[in-house]
């Protein structure tokens, strides 16, 4: 499939959303493969995927697929979050496997990819996690640096990847994190500099 030059507020390409208003504690996921998501905007989150999970669990799993030229605020290329929620837990899970993630632009943080995970307030448990593996990152930018990826509470694994510098960013940072989110290798990873 080709996805490309559309605009939305969440999810200019794709936006992939469930809560417990409609599906109380159920599994669902979302399939992407061979795909090219290109050149749509979100005028908030998730310019190519926006994934939101309120009260259920969400599964985003991405194969063989380049997702490229996609702006946003935040997660230009994807955006993956989990809204803490009264009466159930919220579960974001996204896979993304033998893909690449280029000329993805926010302007705040997560040029290819952000996660959120929202504040467990009411003690039924908040997750968002995503993994990549066999990707390529190249040219995105967030917050005018090279911000490839973002992690806000949540947790990113890296493996198997290259991610590579934005000729134009004014200080390459591949990786940023906030509120004790964490971003690791699960090792053969390449990065063009030392981030």
């Amino acid at each position: 499939s080709n996805i490309h030059d559309n605009t939305a507020d969440f999810g200019g390409g794709i936006g992939f959303l469930n809560t417990l208003l409609w599906n109380a504690n159920e599994l669902f996921t979302l399939v992407i493969n061979d795909s090219r998501i290109d050149s749509n905007e979100a005028i908030v989150d998730g310019g190519g995927i926006w994934v939101n999970s309120t009260g259920a669990e969400l599964i985003g799993i991405i194969n063989g697929s380049t997702i490229s030229n996609n702006t946003a605020d935040a997660g230009a290329g994807l955006y993956t979050q989990s809204i803490d929620y009264s009466s159930a837990p919220s579960t974001g899970r996204l896979a993304v496997n033998n893909s690449t993630l280029s000329g993805n632009i926010a302007t705040n943080d997560g040029g290819a990819l952000h996660i959120f995970q929202d504040v467990n307030i009411f003690g039924n448990g908040v997750l968002t996690e995503a993994g990549l593996n066999n990707v390529t990152l190249v040219n995105n930018m967030g917050s005018g640096t090279q911000n490839a990826l973002h992690a806000d509470r949540g947790a990113i694994t890296v493996q198997n990847s290259l991610v590579s510098d934005t000729p134009l960013a004014a200080s390459p940072t591949h990786c940023t994190t906030a509120n004790v989110g964490v971003i690791s290798s699960a090792g053969h990873n390449l990065e063009s500099d030392t981030s």
